[in-house]
């Protein structure tokens, strides 16, 4: 059981290190798109921080 967390820990880090950036670019264009539902689901993006 042990032996298959090794491999099974290494593609699904591999999977998130390749799906990162254009999961990143397809966010960015929703919220530059200004759709109620796209900004909805993904978030009006980073906080700001005010002064």
């Amino acid at each position: 059981m042990a032996f298959g967390l090794l491999p099974g820990g290494s593609v699904a880090a591999l999977a998130v290190l390749a799906f990162t950036g254009p999961a990143g670019a397809l966010i960015t264009a929703a919220r530059a798109g200004g759709g109620p539902s796209a900004v909805w689901f993904t978030g009006r993006g980073p906080a700001r921080r005010g002064r």
